[in-house]
Formats: C-alpha cells, sequence, structure tokens
C-alpha cells in the first residue's frame, strides 16, 4: 500500500525498420501533493502542505494524522528494507513521495533500488547520483521533521551515513 502500483511487459518494436524486444512499463496514477523532504519547514510542516493542497477535502486534524501514521509506517518498512535485505529504494528523486488527498504517503518511482553494503563505498545509480545515500537522508528528515524523533541521530543506520566525512565524499 506504500508504493505505486507497477506493471511491466515485453513489447516488439518495429519503428526502425527491424524487429526489438523491448521492456515497457506503465506505473499506477497518483493523484496528490509531492512530499519534497528538502521543503519541510516550520513546526508543522504536514499542515502547510495540508492547507496549501488539500485545504477542505477531509478535516486538518484527521488528514494530518493519517499522514503521520503513514509516514511512520514507510519509513519502518523502508528501513527493514534497508537493514534485512540491503536494497535501499530512490527515495530523493524529485516527486518520488506522494501524499493523498486521503493523507497517505506513496513511493511513485519504484524503478530504482539498489543494492548496497554498509561500507564505505558511495554508490550512484546510472545517472551518477548518490541515490543511497540521499535516500538516507530523506528518511533522516522525514523521521526528525515529521516523526519528531529526538534521537534519529544516534541510530547505526544512519550514523554510517551521516558521518561528517561521508558526508563530504558524498558532496
Amino acid at each position: 500500500e506504500l508504493i505505486a502500483k507497477s506493471n511491466e511487459f515485453i513489447v516488439e518494436y518495429t519503428g526502425t525498420g527491424k524487429s526489438q524486444i523491448v521492456l515497457c512499463g506503465l506505473q499506477e496514477y497518483v493523484e496528490g501533493a509531492t512530499l519534497d523532504p528538502w521543503a519541510l519547514f516550520g513546526q508543522s510542516p504536514l499542515k502547510t502542505l495540508y492547507r496549501s493542497r488539500f485545504p477542505g477535502e477531509t478535516s486538518e486534524k484527521s488528514w494530518t494524522e493519517n499522514a503521520i501514521e503513514s509516514i511512520s509506517s514507510f519509513v519502518r518498512r523502508s528501513r527493514r528494507m534497508i537493514v534485512d535485505e540491503g536494497h535501499i529504494p530512490d527515495l530523493a528523486g524529485n516527486g518520488n513521495l506522494i501524499l493523498t488527498k486521503a493523507g497517505r504517503v506513496k513511493l511513485v518511482d519504484i524503478n530504482n533500488i539498489l543494492r548496497f553494503d554498509q561500507d564505505e563505498s558511495i554508490l550512484i545509480d546510472d545517472k551518477g547520483y548518490p541515490t543511497c545515500d540521499k535516500s538516507i537522508e530523506v528518511l533522516v528528515i522525514l523521521e526528525e521533521k515529521i516523526l519528531k524523533n529526538k534521537a534519529v541521530y544516534k541510530d547505526p543506520l544512519y550514523v554510517h551515513f551521516l558521518s561528517e566525512d561521508r558526508k563530504r565524499k558524498v558532496k
């Protein structure tokens, strides 16, 4: 329930004059507001987002509570996938996280999940972006600014990815 559904299929493409097999995909359209972690400001950033995007859809209190619950579940499950399975989804891409009018978070760009070892290497995606490190940064921002987790920087996963030396190398 936290990711957009995706259907992938193989098609025969003949537009170049010869037959080629191409992998194609269609992803569920998710209507809502982009959850940009780097644009979360103030004491109640979700209330600000609600007021600018969903006024009158439902009660602000109800929407905000749903959003906090959904983001909490999203962070918890993402962390479990990272720690238990060694896979990090791309959470940092522009528009990758959407908050629906029901206050539910959805990851809508699911084609970029990287496998990593918790070592000193800095993995980059096919576009040269340090997706793993930036995705961890997204989780930290969500925990700190939305979930109000005061101990976030003591977590071993975050300590590894957010050391000053590593952040300097990522930059």
